[in-house]
């Protein structure tokens, strides 16, 4: 099986001299084939893609406005940090679900 060299990461012409070819790890060949380009994708996967990333997105505005909304009496730990996890991680809505059910105090 032959590999092939990666390209040096942007903004690097090329890789250091004491890399050699034996020392920089060549992409499988099943990986290099694994990857998919979007005209690649059916139809149906597309549409789902599309909506899964619009659910993602609706979740992080609720939270972020719940956030900002509401007292920092009433929220678990500080806010910023809540606003910076549910903005910043990538987790298929998992982060501002975890805010829903634990970053928010239960009204008595």
């Amino acid at each position: 099986m032959g590999s092939v060299r990666p390209e040096p990461p942007a903004g690097m012409k090329s890789y250091p001299a004491a890399m050699t070819d034996s020392t920089v790890p060549a992409f499988p060949e099943h990986v290099r084939k694994a990857r998919r380009r979007w005209s690649d994708l059916s139809p149906r996967t597309r549409r789902i893609l599309i909506a899964a990333a619009a659910a993602e997105g609706c979740l992080k505005v609720a939270a972020l406005i719940d956030i900002k909304r509401r007292p920092a009496s009433q929220i678990r730990g500080p806010k910023w940090i809540w606003a910076a996890v549910v903005t910043v991680v990538n987790s298929l809505g998992g982060a501002p679900l975890a805010y829903f059910a634990f970053g928010r105090r239960r009204e008595q």
